[in-house]
């Protein structure tokens, strides 16, 4: 599955010519004890940083602004969430 989600992200890069960045940031042998949940939160922080560095870099290295796809919203899926949403129809 990982292999297929990559080749589409580099096929899609090479034929928008538009880089296109994805990061998995999972934690390995993470055991839930108060040590490891510091542990891993400060190194996914850290992670964090350093590839929204990496992104930043390339996109100046372009010299053009980034295209941003806004976030899409999170629907609820409650009777309430159906009942406001035929409403709107």
């Amino acid at each position: 599955m990982a292999q297929a989600v990559l080749q589409g992200i580099v096929q899609t890069s090479l034929e928008t010519e538009v880089p296109v960045l994805s990061a998995v940031l999972t934690p390995h042998h993470f055991h839930e004890h108060a040590v490891h949940e510091e542990f891993f939160k400060d190194h996914m922080r850290t992670k964090g940083k350093e590839l929204a560095e990496a992104c930043v870099s390339i996109i100046e290295r372009l010299g053009r602004p980034p295209l941003v796809v806004p976030p899409r919203p999170v629907l609820s899926r409650g009777p309430s969430a159906a009942a406001s949403t035929s409403s709107r129809r």
